[in-house]
């Protein structure tokens, strides 16, 4: 199978989406698939690799609506000036074709309506995507992957597709790196190099995106639960505003870290993981955080609430006195057997997302679009 990969970017500095990427175009080339990627820009360890081409695909930088639009051009253009024949083409980004497309990102539409205002819904750049995102949906992919539940309800509800063409297909993860061993490995060396007391309640949030991903969510919790004891954990580029320290009595209990790759030192020091999103449709972060045997509280706005509820490992929460009461019951139960069967319910659930199985359903999704174009040009034919 030759597949046809569009993405904007295959540099893993630019985050998670992207290492995600990487991974997944060598997981395809180790199972003998030859992949063709267009993006704007690649890795240097990603060009000349065997098995891989790499199709340098230019976009204009500002204005950023502009942006999507000169990338969705002249993609398509350099997809049909390529001499090879694809299988099949599939797409992560927001462009108008494609045989199947990953809408890890989410829904343009739900996504807009959760998280911005009046202004913001009308700027070019939403506008455009929605615009993008629409337009694709209206073509008539053979397949739109989405990862989880949620994502599924809101492709249902924006978009005319049939049922049978929505493929759930969960995220993979490192469970070899995310794992309750690790954690127990790097958590006393981690809680000191942070300065944290043996009796600290840390929760961790994660996110760069502070009102998409609910930062300020957690911030709010901190004057909501005056718990000398509890400390928030802030991973990601939060906002100046939202960098002013919350203090009791003179202690500092914010802890603000700049994003990294190397975040399971985090989830090592914490003792409960913090999803307040306004909308993420499967944010890695809960995946990694189970594995780590580190429970969860999720937003009920949050992709992957699924997951939780009778099988353990966390919690799913509605509103900011809640979250209050989670939290407070957590720092109440910590060092009881209830929590220790919380992360063993955790660790269970997170430790079935491995990235060999991601890859599995995956392939069975674009084998199946492949057999579909197949059938359809011998039709045609």
């Amino acid at each position: 199978m030759h597949i046809a990969l569009i993405c904007r970017y295959l540099t893993a500095e630019r985050g998670g989406h992207e290492r995600y990427l990487k991974r997944l175009i060598r997981a395809l080339i180790g199972r003998g698939r030859q992949v063709t990627a267009f993006s704007g820009a690649f890795d240097p360890d990603l060009v000349g690799a065997e098995g891989l081409e790499c199709i340098e695909v230019p976009s204009v930088r500002f204005p950023q609506w502009l942006r999507y639009l000169s990338f969705n051009r002249n993609a398509e253009r350099a997809l049909k000036a390529h001499d090879a024949s694809f299988d099949l083409v599939f797409s992560t980004e927001y462009v108008t074709f494609g045989d199947v497309y990953r809408a890890g990102a989410g829904i343009a539409r739900a996504e807009i309506e959760s998280c911005c205002g009046l202004w913001a819904r009308l700027s070019p750049k939403n506008r455009v995507k929605m615009r993008l995102q629409a337009n694709l949906m209206k073509s008539g992919p053979q397949r739109v992957i989405v990862n989880s539940e949620s994502m599924r309800r809101q492709v249902l509800r924006y978009y005319d597709l049939p049922k049978s063409r929505i493929a759930l297909v969960y995220n993979g993860i490192d469970t070899d790196r995310f794992s309750p061993q690790q954690r127990e490995k790097h958590r006393v060396d981690m809680r000191r190099h942070l300065g944290l007391h043996q009796d600290d309640f840390v929760c961790l949030a994660v996110g760069s995106n502070w009102r998409r991903k609910g930062i300020d969510r957690a911030l709010r919790l901190m004057r909501r639960v005056p718990a000398k004891r509890l400390k928030l954990l802030v991973v990601g580029t939060a906002q100046r505003r939202l960098r002013r320290p919350a203090r009791v009595g003179g202690e500092e209990r914010v802890i603000f870290r700049a994003p990294t790759s190397s975040i399971g030192g985090y989830y090592a020091a914490a003792d409960l993981c913090i999803v307040a999103s306004r909308y993420d449709p499967a944010p890695n972060v809960i995946l990694e955080s189970l594995a780590c045997a580190l429970p969860v509280a999720i937003s009920a706005e949050c992709g992957l609430t699924e997951l939780i509820g009778e099988a353990g490992g966390g919690v799913v929460f509605d509103d900011a006195g809640e979250l209050a009461g989670t939290v407070g019951h957590f720092m109440e139960i910590r060092d009881t057997e209830r929590y220790r069967q919380m992360q063993r319910d955790a660790a269970r659930i997170g430790q079935r997302f491995t990235m060999e199985r991601h890859v599995d359903e995956l392939m069975d999704v674009l084998e199946s679009a492949q057999l579909f174009n197949d059938i359809k040009a011998a039709d045609q034919g």
